[in-house]
């Protein structure tokens, strides 16, 4: 299940707490169950999980007026953006050859699009894996193909909400 909230007040602690907000309300939703953030561990490369719960696979989201979380029985991962100006040193250090082509030919607002939704999805994916930037490269999307996923055994799911982005990577 995917939940979002607009967020008002984009302090840091405010965009955390709605993110959290969201995280536990649902949980006491599908599963029934009342926990906080004494309820989560992370693991060595960094991903937060429920111990006590190993069943419920979540990631959330948060960023300058939106909230975001995924909780799901696979794996997955979230990610919500803000459209962003494109960054040529960032896209060198996690696009493909191919997305990069695709990102190099863009121009103006739609270099700026194509960037922000490449990155979401990759950082979507990112959450899942638990391995940070470090493995953004490992996945690569095919732009010509309605941004087709090259890499097996992963859905993606993408959607705007104005100057939002938001993607979502579940593991089959």
């Amino acid at each position: 299940m995917i939940y979002v909230r607009k967020i008002i007040d984009n302090s840091h602690a405010a965009q955390h707490e709605a993110a959290y907000g969201l995280l536990f309300e649902g949980v006491r939703r599908e599963y029934g169950v009342s926990l906080s953030e004494d309820d989560i561990e992370r693991s060595d490369r960094g991903k937060p999980y429920f111990p006590e719960y190993p069943y419920i696979h979540f990631s959330i989201s948060h960023c300058e007026g939106l909230a975001a979380c995924v909780i799901s029985r696979l794996v997955c991962g979230i990610d919500g953006e803000k459209l962003r100006t494109a960054r040529d040193n960032v896209a060198k250090r996690v696009f493909s050859p191919e997305e990069l082509e695709w990102y190099g030919r863009a121009a103006g607002v739609r270099r700026d699009e194509l960037f922000t939704l490449l990155w979401t999805m990759k950082e979507a994916y990112s959450k899942a894996e638990g391995g940070g930037i470090a493995v953004m490269k490992d996945i690569s999307f095919d732009v010509g193909n309605d941004y087709a996923s090259l890499k097996e055994g992963y859905i993606f799911s993408r959607c705007r909400f104005g100057d939002h982005f938001l993607s979502i990577c579940v593991k089959q």
